[in-house]
């Protein structure tokens, strides 16, 4: 008996499936040859109860390029979709004032320089003066202890040996005074050449350029993008679950992670499937306090690209369902349909209500009843009411043959 349909649903989908064969007759008498196809008799059997939140793809390295400086934006070297390598040229800002500020830093302290070679040169000529008034100290007070000098003499020397100290100890700290004054010229020097560096922006890691967000021309203030980066690989799913359903999704768990590859896709061919690893779970940087950020981590695979939406799945019970090949639905317009095979080998084709699409086939929740005989892989000239030689094929075989 055919699940879930009342009578006015039912009447719906008979004429549309009259529609759908396109004015074939309605008797089991079709005039065309029997054609052998695999067919296999439905049954019903336990399916995964899932938890299912979706989200978009992301790069597992992602930055934003940005000045750390007010500058123009002279070239910009790049373009989205080009592929950088670490340490390559991106974006080349104006950088002529500050050029003229590391000239004056490295001018300055070029002068500090050879001022504290002519400052340690008065001091070695001080110190020379200096040994030689000790040394005549020495003999004049030598000579004073004999009798062979006058005081005035020996105070003479004296005070000389005094003046040669202060002169030694006024150039001490006249370079002093100059290394702290070389310290900070020498940090201004190195502070005017980092910011020079920061006229040419660089590619942080290998990876493509996702989106570029300036032009020739325009100005760069920090923290305004310029343009974004993507790693190329190791994407990520990220998704949002309310606190109600975040349990279901554990680190290290595994989820069926589906990507349509057309929007609004639900057959199997258009679905690229994926096997997803949860790697983090955290509470979630927005306005409602009981949303969590899940990150799904996802294998390599050329169709996976940043940007793209997917669903991911979290299996957390099992129930009875009515399944069948994803292979066996056609689908005319948006309706999709089966051929069910009648006891006289006789293909009808017959509108159903799809539900959950599956690892290994789709549900059906209405319009199929259990034990009936599907075509597994009706080909595209196929009508209803064609006379056919089934080959019946296990009924847990998916798939045709």
């Amino acid at each position: 008996m055919t699940r879930g349909f009342s009578a006015s649903t039912f009447a719906i989908l008979i004429g549309l499936t009259a529609a759908a064969c396109e004015g074939t007759p309605a008797t089991e008498e079709h005039q065309t040859a029997p054609r052998q196809l695999a067919v296999r008799r439905v049954e019903e059997r336990p399916v995964p109860i899932v938890v299912e939140a979706g989200g978009v793809i992301e790069a597992g390295t992602s930055a934003v390029v940005s000045s750390r400086i007010v500058a123009t934006v002279e070239t910009v070297h790049v373009r989205p979709g080009d592929t950088v390598r670490t340490g390559q040229r991106l974006v080349t800002l104006g950088g002529q004032d500050l050029e003229a500020e590391r000239a004056g830093a490295s001018s300055s302290m070029d002068s500090m320089e050879q001022t504290r070679g002519v400052i340690e040169a008065e001091r070695d000529s001080a110190r020379a003066a200096h040994a030689l008034a000790r040394a005549t100290y020495d003999r004049i007070s030598s000579l004073h202890a004999r009798g062979s000098a006058t005081s005035h003499e020996l105070d003479e020397v004296t005070a000389g040996l005094a003046s040669g100290e202060a002169r030694i100890r006024a150039a001490d700290a006249r370079l002093m005074e100059l290394d702290a004054s070389l310290e900070r010229a020498r940090a201004s020097l190195d502070a005017a050449t980092t910011r020079v560096s920061f006229s040419v922006l660089t590619a942080p890691f290998d990876g493509i350029v996702t989106e570029k967000l300036t032009e020739s021309g325009n100005l760069a203030v920090p923290g305004v993008p310029l343009l974004r980066l993507d790693s190329g690989q190791a994407f990520k799913l990220l998704i949002r679950v309310d606190e109600s359903r975040v349990g279901f999704f554990h680190v290290g768990s595994q989820v069926d992670v589906m990507v349509p590859r057309h929007a609004g896709s639900i057959r199997a061919p258009d679905v690229l499937r994926v096997a997803g690893l949860v790697s983090e779970v955290s509470r979630a940087v927005d306005d409602s306090p009981h949303a969590f950020l899940v990150k799904v981590d996802l294998p390599e695979h050329p169709d996976l690209k940043p940007g793209l939406f997917a669903r991911a799945r979290a299996a957390v019970d099992e129930r009875i369902a009515l399944v069948v090949p994803s292979e066996a639905v056609r689908h005319v317009g948006q309706l999709p349909t089966l051929f069910v095979v009648s006891e006289s080998g006789v293909a009808r084709m017959r509108v159903v209500s799809a539900g959950v699409e599956l690892v290994d086939g789709l549900e059906v929740l209405a319009g199929l009843a259990p034990g009936e005989v599907i075509v597994v892989e009706p080909p595209a000239d196929l009508h209803d009411g064609d006379q056919i030689l089934a080959a019946e094929m296990p009924s847990g075989v998916v798939g045709g043959a």
